[in-house]
Parts: C-alpha cells; structure tokens; sequence
C-alpha cells in the first residue's frame, strides 16, 4: 500500500508536511509549503490516502475535519461534486471561485458550476459566470446535486436571441 500523505494545518492553511505531494495540485506558499485546498483535502481524507491533524497535533477523522473547517453548506455539494468527478477518473481541482470546479477533460477545459436541486439562482448570475468561463476559456457545464447526492451534468452555452419587430 502506499504511504498516506500527512496534512498539518498551519494559520488555517492545509500544508502538506509528509508523502506523495507530487500526485496533488496545491499552491506552493513561500516558508509554508505545499497548501491544498479544503476540498482536496477532504477527498483524500475521505478516501484513506491522508492523515490530517489540527493546528494543536489532534488527529481528525472526516466528519470532525468537515465540521471544523468547512466555511460554509456550500462545502458539502462541492466536496459531492469533486469526489464524483474523481471516481470518474477526471482530474479536478478547485475552481476559479467557491462554487466551481475546473476539469481537464482531453482537449478541453471544463469550468463545472455546483448548485443543489431546488436552489434558487438568478438568470444573471449564470449569464455573468457563464460569460466569465468562456472569456477565460473554459467550456462551462452545471452540476446539480440532488437530494440523493446524485450529480447530474448540464453544458451550458450563451446564446443572443435577436430582438422581434
């Protein structure tokens, strides 16, 4: 079996202080380290291939590092969303903001928008992320999440609809 990946928090950042760091994107941080972000680190929390300890050396399993560092309700269908995309085999990493998650996907870059079923969102809001993500290059898709925690892919396109006389 391989070696677990041994993540230590430090000034509320995930800095990886032992493993297979080279098999993770993080952000190198001068006199840090390599830092993960919250939902890498919960996916490989939950799947066994890390170790995570608070900033007082506490050992924590993946409910009690969920509870203490997730920052919001948000962080559960991100985390659903990721850990899909994963066991699919895609390579995801965080995204551009807290609500997405970016995917290399053959030639394509993919800029995966999460929601919940039955979560109100404003048409412009889509529009403006969906302007955001092809200006950046991205092919953007949603995922909505159902109360299941199934995930279900949506491609989204912009379209201007000519004005009818």
């Amino acid at each position: 079996m391989s070696q677990r990946i041994k993540i230590v928090v430090i000034d509320d950042k995930f800095v990886i202080s032992e493993g297979k760091e080279f098999l993770w994107e993080g952000r190198e941080i001068p006199g840090i380290g390599k830092v993960l972000h919250f939902v890498e680190v919960a996916y490989l929390l939950y799947t066994g291939r890390a170790e995570v300890f608070d900033d007082r050396g506490n050992k924590l399993g993946f409910e009690e590092f969920f509870s203490k560092y997730s920052s919001s309700r948000r962080a559960w269908i991100l985390f659903t969303v990721y850990f899909d995309l994963r066991k699919r085999g895609k390579r995801a990493k965080p995204g551009l903001s807290d609500s997405d998650v970016i995917v290399e996907h053959q030639r394509d870059s993919l800029r995966i928008f999460v929601t919940e079923e039955n979560t109100q969102l404003s048409l412009r809001t889509i529009i403006e992320w969906i302007e955001d993500s092809l200006r950046k290059g991205y092919k953007p898709i949603m995922a909505v999440v159902d109360m299941y925690g199934d995930v279900t892919y949506y491609e989204l396109s912009k379209i201007n609809l000519p004005k009818i006389r």
